[in-house]
């Protein structure tokens, strides 16, 4: 036995406080049904024979999200406490739990993500990048200058996760998100480029042409999520009836993915006023209206 075992229904101010914990019986967590409330129902599916049962690693999850439903008041710090276990399996869901139920703005919910991105597991920088994304606000210059540090890990993922935190958080137009991500949409890896190319598209000011030069060159990736993301980022970088943007979006109206052939759709019809093609789009207008309306039958 490593870590405590303890389960109770203790009752403070009218709230069932749930208290959930686990022993070393890998991969198990240890689960009381007994408390009133969101948990009752949350756990019982879990151990409908009993008070107490040992649930799957698979179901972590749902457990850590059990923690912040079935507790009132508390829930945060008990989510926060579960960020100091062993298994990062258990350190990756806490950390999903805090996305989920920490207010915007929580400062203690965001200090505890931040800390969580030098971890040795990149699961757990994973969810704590995407935590967050959640709880900050846009503009949050010391969130911002954490992540800041840890923008070029060296696993993809993580830095797929941290460079769309950033996307989330850094205000409009902010050069340092701006230069992280015209380095990143060259990277090697097409998570990196597709989240670069994305954060660059939300924190890009509308009509900045080296923005939206940078971005335009990955409409043409050999990844069809980089360019669904290029589309995109596009859409929302350029000025309304802008016929270079209209022209480099248009091209994607025959992408061999049939999601970027949407995204270019609706990326027009955004952009342009009814009729306000120019004449050497002609081609483009027709395949337009075509598959405009293709997607309103569907």
């Amino acid at each position: 036995m490593g870590a405590a075992c303890t389960a109770g229904n203790d009752k403070h101010d009218g709230h069932a406080e749930f208290s959930w914990v686990y022993d070393d019986i890998p991969p198990g967590i240890v689960a009381s049904s007994k408390a009133e409330g969101p948990s009752t129902q949350l756990f019982s599916e879990s151990c409908p024979e009993g008070d107490h049962c040992v649930v799957d690693a698979d179901l972590l999850p749902q457990t850590t999200r059990g923690i912040a439903q079935g507790v009132d008041r508390g829930a945060v710090p008990a989510l926060i406490q579960r960020l100091n276990e062993k298994d990062p399996r258990v350190r990756q869901n806490a950390l999903v739990g805090l996305g989920q139920h920490c207010l915007r703005g929580d400062p203690q919910g965001i200090m505890a993500a931040c800390q969580c991105l030098g971890d040795s597991d990149q699961r757990v920088r994973v969810a704590a990048a995407e935590a967050i994304g959640q709880i900050c606000h846009r503009g949050d210059e010391r969130a911002i200058a954490t992540v800041f540090k840890y923008w070029q890990d060296a696993d993809a993922n993580a830095k797929q996760a941290i460079l769309r935190a950033l996307g989330l958080i850094c205000l409009q137009g902010d050069e340092r998100i701006v230069r992280a991500c015209t380095m990143s949409i060259t990277d090697v890896d097409w998570r990196v480029r597709g989240a670069a190319t994305e954060a660059l598209g939300r924190a890009g000011q509308r009509g900045d042409e080296y923005i939206k030069t940078a971005v335009e060159g990955c409409l043409s990736d050999n990844d069809a999520d980089v360019r669904l993301a290029a589309v995109k980022a596009v859409g929302e970088l350029s000025l309304q009836d802008s016929q270079p943007a209209l022209s480099q979006v248009g091209m994607r109206l025959q992408d061999s993915n049939w999601r970027v052939r949407q995204a270019a759709v609706e990326t027009m019809s955004r952009l342009c006023k009814k009729g306000n093609l120019s004449s050497d789009q002609g081609d483009q207008s027709g395949m337009l209206g075509m598959m405009s309306r293709r997607l309103q039958d569907k």
